[in-house]
Order: C-alpha cells, then structure tokens, then sequence
C-alpha cells in the first residue's frame, strides 16, 4: 500500500471523529476537535499533494462533506451506532475514492 493511501486514510478517520466528538461529547473544549479536524484535513491536502490534477482532493472534499451530512442528519441518541455507521460510511467512501480515481488513470 503507497503511504499517500496510509497518509489520506488517516485524514478520513480523524476528520470523522472530530465531527463526531464535536456532536457526542460537548462536554470538551471546542477548540480541540477543531484542532483534529485540521490536522485530518492538513493529512488529506499532504496526501494529495503528489498528484498535479486537483480531482483526489475534490473526492475528499466531496467524501469529507457526505460524511458531515450523514452525522449531523442522524440523530445523536444512536451514540454507539452512530459511531459504527460512520465507520461504515468512511471505510466505503474511501474504497469507492479508490476505484473511482483508479478508473480515471
């Protein structure tokens, strides 16, 4: 597996849990979720850098943004299983990222 794979898979996961830790646990400082965010968005750009065209980062960008809607739209009374789907949801946005840009080389 290329590192930049390693690298962007990073990005998804800690993008996915600063948004859930902004939903689920409240009771932490604001500050620190926006922190993992960046970090995981700064992980997805780093990742992307090796490629001239700007689609891979627009994907994420894409994939980033289904993810939000998903968290936000269900409800926060899940907690567990809201936790679980957006494993789900991560895993096959970025298997799908996969086949999609492999399709386009």
């Amino acid at each position: 597996m290329d590192r930049y794979y390693t690298i962007n898979a990073l990005g998804y996961v800690m993008g996915a849990s600063s948004l859930l830790g902004i939903i689920q646990y409240s009771d932490l400082p604001l500050i620190v979720w926006i922190l993992i965010g960046v970090v995981g968005v700064g992980a997805m750009v780093v990742s992307n850098s090796k490629y001239s065209d700007q689609k891979h980062l627009l994907v994420d960008s894409i994939n980033f943004l289904v993810t939000a809607l998903v968290i936000y739209l269900l409800p926060n009374s899940w907690g567990f299983y809201l936790n679980v789907i957006t494993a789900i949801l991560v895993i096959v946005l970025f298997a799908v990222k996969r086949w999609y840009l492999g399709r386009l080389r």
